[in-house]
């Protein structure tokens, strides 16, 4: 096999160094370890946090129910991270949806699928 050139890699090159790749694999484990640390009850400290910052907003099709109230599932999960682990993790760095609703499920929260409704309808 013939590997392009790095001048001949445009943005969507499928070819990257195995450095690169064997860094990515330590970020997935790393990750995969900070949300190992997440316990429930940090999980119930990111829900009030978010409450106490005013209504529920944003989210897509994933909600996590806490108190009556169903709030964006992969933003609470993203300050229970930072909570369990002292370090913020971005939105890009994790997907949402089934892998976030399954650690939250794990951690006995319930959650709530909801369809996402189309930009612009009323």
């Amino acid at each position: 096999m013939v590997r392009p050139s790095k001048s001949a890699c445009h943005v969507e090159c499928p070819w990257r160094p195995a450095s690169e790749l064997h860094s990515s694999a330590d970020e997935m484990e790393r990750l995969r370890e900070g949300f190992e640390k997440i316990h429930r009850d940090h999980v119930e400290q990111a829900c009030r946090e978010f409450l106490n910052q005013g209504p529920p907003r944003g989210g897509g099709a994933y909600f996590v129910r806490f108190e009556g109230k169903e709030l964006p599932a992969k933003a609470i999960l993203r300050e229970a991270y930072r909570l369990a682990n002292g370090k913020e993790i971005s939105a890009g760095k994790f997907s949402g949806g089934v892998y976030t609703a399954r650690i939250l499920e794990d951690l006995q929260f319930e959650v709530v699928v909801r369809a996402k409704s189309p930009r612009g309808s009323t």
